[in-house]
């Protein structure tokens, strides 16, 4: 692998952290509701109804697919550089 063709995959991950970590900052906030709920149900030894349980997996989804979306698309073969002639 050349340095031109490493370089070209470090460039293509650097554009893509900026949707990546806003994602990362959006399903850290729903984690920490999640959790907070998850714990007032423990402390209060109640189980969740049908319907905390529906909106938790809800949450849980759209975590999931925010990162999804923020994900780089799939590989793409590069071509390597072409010599200098």
């Amino acid at each position: 692998m050349t340095a031109a063709l490493i370089l070209q995959y470090v460039m293509a991950a650097l554009q893509a952290l900026p949707s990546v970590i806003s994602a990362g900052a959006t399903v850290e906030s729903w984690v920490t509701s999640m959790t907070a709920e998850l714990q007032a149900m423990q402390a209060s030894n109640s189980d969740p109804t049908p319907a905390q349980w529906a909106a938790l997996n809800a949450q849980l989804l759209a975590a999931v697919q925010a990162l999804q979306a923020a994900k780089p698309a799939p590989d793409t073969p590069v071509a390597e550089p072409s010599s200098p002639a």
